[in-house]
Order: structure tokens, then C-alpha cells, then sequence
């Protein structure tokens, strides 16, 4: 994988904890939420699972084999939040990255694709972050897959949001310097060393930028 997100997760997993959910559907489904005491308590146990093997895949650690059936568990769990409430963000985000933990990534990549369809955007700081570190997951999906146009987009999405990623500035300069768009490239590495001067990724390009 050429980039990492460098975000802790703890910040995203309070957010999606702390969502305030107003509506719920209806019915007598088996494993389905109903009221928000019991979403409350879903989300209890998607902490406790998803917590450490999380943390481990944004630090590019190891994940071992319990820690992945806790996230294969959490799953279902996630849908179910996911289901009670659409139309907030941050459960795609979580879900999204308990895929790419997984090593899924196509569905991880379908997983933030519906929330940005269904959850629309809220003039809130927490549901803007959210949604600019979906958009940055996404836009790493998009190189991987090599659908340039899309990361460029998704990046300067999540840009908009937050401007403070290095990452995002990174993929634009990688694929202009594909592109041969050499100025681009560098004014994206600057931007990315700008935010944040220890990252690599950026640091490298930019030394074959100006070795050239």
C-alpha cells in the first residue's frame, strides 16, 4: 500500500459512539435495532472489537488472526447501526475501514461510496472530518485500482474539507508526476510536506522531482 492514514482512530470511533440519532425504523426483525438505548449499546460492542485491530491497521501493523474474527464480527454489527440510522456518516467511515483492515478492499470501497450517496453532508466540524477522511480512504482506493481521475477528485474533495493531509496532497502529486505534470507535482509535495514535514511518501517524490 502506497499510503497510510495517519489519523488516529480514536476521534472517528467517538464520533460514530456519540451520533445522535433521532429516527429508527420499524418492525420485529430478529437482530435488528429498534430503539436508541439498544444503538447505544451496538456501538458499545463495536468498540470493544474493532478498537485495537483499527488502531494497528492505520499504524501499518500486523493484524493477527482473533483480532480479524473481532472484525468480522463487528460487521453485521455496524449494519445494523447502519440500518436504525442512514443518513449519519461515520458508520460507513467505520465500516469502510474494518473492510480495508480486512483486506476487502472493493467492498470497503462500495461501503464509502454508499455513505456518500446516503448520508448527506451536515454543516457540523465532526461530520465534515469524517467525511474528509472517508474521502481520503477512498481516494487511496482509487490509486491502488489505478482510476487516477477518481483519486484526484476524491482528494480534492477531502482537501476542501481539510486541508491539513498530507496524504491527499501526496496522491495528486504522485498521479500529476505520472501525468508528467511536473510543477503540479512539486506544488502538491510542498503542500504535503507543508502539512506535515515527516511524511515520507511526500519527502521522496519530491527528491526525484528535483533529482530530475
Amino acid at each position: 500500500m502506497l499510503f497510510r492514514a495517519n489519523s488516529s482512530i480514536s476521534w472517528l470511533i467517538k464520533a460514530v459512539f456519540a451520533a445522535a440519532v433521532l429516527t429508527g425504523c420499524s418492525g420485529m426483525e430478529p437482530d435488528f435495532i429498534y430503539t436508541v438505548e439498544q444503538f447505544n449499546e451496538t456501538n458499545e460492542r463495536v468498540q470493544k472489537l474493532v478498537m485495537n485491530p483499527i488502531q494497528k491497521y492505520l499504524a501499518g501493523q500486523e493484524i493477527n488472526s482473533k483480532e480479524k474474527a473481532d472484525l468480522e464480527k463487528a460487521l453485521p454489527l455496524i449494519d445494523q447501526m447502519i440500518q436504525f440510522d442512514p443518513i449519519t456518516i461515520n458508520s460507513y467511515s467505520l465500516k469502510g475501514k474494518v473492510l480495508r483492515a480486512l483486506d476487502r478492499d472493493g467492498e470497503a470501497k462500495i461501503a464509502f461510496l454508499d455513505g456518500l450517496t446516503t448520508a448527506p453532508p451536515k454543516q457540523e466540524v465532526q461530520d465534515e472530518l469524517v467525511r474528509a477522511d472517508l474521502l481520503l480512504e477512498l481516494a487511496q482506493l482509487h490509486f491502488a485500482s489505478g482510476e487516477m481521475n477518481e483519486a484526484i477528485a476524491a482528494s480534492e474533495k477531502s482537501i476542501k474539507l481539510n486541508d491539513n493531509s498530507a496524504i491527499a496532497h501526496t496522491i495528486i502529486a504522485k498521479v500529476a508526476y505520472q501525468r508528467n505534470d511536473i510543477q503540479r507535482a512539486k506544488n502538491e509535495c510542498l503542500k504535503a510536506l507543508l502539512a506535515d514535514a515527516n511524511y515520507e511518501p511526500a519527502r521522496t517524490l519530491f527528491r526525484t522531482i528535483n533529482a530530475k
